[in-house]
């Protein structure tokens, strides 16, 4: 089954319960329809514990830290990631899959393509995870491909304009 990876440990989210908040309130939201895994680091479990932010994690698989080959192996079959970690964003990218990113910023400006910068702002986490998710789930069109002499007509083509 697809799944959403889901990391979150920079002082920048963790150091207000507002922002941790917002990130887990969407968290909670997207949980309702899709399987997501949260990688926790020690330092968001602590945090999260002291704001009193547990009812937000109710239908996610929390998961403790990973040695890098498995955070790999997880990474490579998730349906896309949400993250605030810049190493991970860049993973994704190179592993070819969706990033929602959980900062105002990233440092690695030339994969954006892969990447949406959301904040910590609920409603655009959300937004960004189910366009991703729609395109995603979209059913592939099967196209046939007609086998017959294209290339003897391009070339023909092109020797009629060469010769007129």
């Amino acid at each position: 089954k697809k799944y959403i990876l889901f990391t979150c440990h920079r002082y920048e989210t963790l150091k207000s319960k507002e922002k941790l908040e917002n990130v887990l309130k969407a968290i909670s939201y997207l949980s309702k329809k899709n399987q997501i895994i949260f990688l926790i680091h020690p330092n968001t479990k602590n945090k999260k514990n002291k704001y009193k932010l547990n009812k937000y994690l109710k239908d996610v698989i929390l998961s403790p830290p990973l040695e890098y080959l498995q955070c790999l192996e997880l990474q490579k079959y998730c349906s896309l990631l949400i993250t605030d970690s810049g190493g991970l964003q860049r993973e994704s990218f190179l592993f070819n899959k969706n990033c929602v990113l959980i900062r105002n910023e990233t440092e690695w400006k030339h994969i954006l393509g892969s990447t949406k910068v959301c904040g910590y702002n609920p409603k655009q986490i959300i937004f960004y995870v189910n366009k991703i998710l729609k395109i995603l789930n979209k059913p592939k069109k099967n196209f046939k491909v007609k086998t017959s002499n294209n290339a003897d007509l391009i070339l023909r083509d092109i020797f009629r304009k060469i010769s007129s």
